[in-house]
């Protein structure tokens, strides 16, 4: 058996986005990597002819935040379940 369960995290930005709108996209946000520390597997989907014909740099950074976010919250969720 497998199950595939899609989540749509509109909205995530990297770490060096300083302001959020709203205090609900900040959690928003929090929450994407929250939920993304769960998956088994992640797939980002870009505009893959834009990215091609005017490549935007926000797109890796992007893709290595998420994945040193993730990380964290692993750490952070089994350091404090072994506590």
């Amino acid at each position: 058996d497998a199950q595939l369960t899609i989540f749509d995290t509109p909205g995530v930005v990297d770490s060096n986005h300083m302001y959020y709108r709203s205090a609900r996209q900040r959690e928003r946000v929090s929450d994407a990597y929250a939920t993304a520390a769960l998956c088994d597997c992640l797939v980002f989907v870009v505009d893959a002819d834009r990215q091609l014909r005017k490549p935007d740099p926000r797109v890796e950074r992007l893709l290595l935040e998420y994945r040193k976010q993730i990380d964290q919250f692993r750490h952070d969720t089994s350091s404090s379940s072994t506590s």
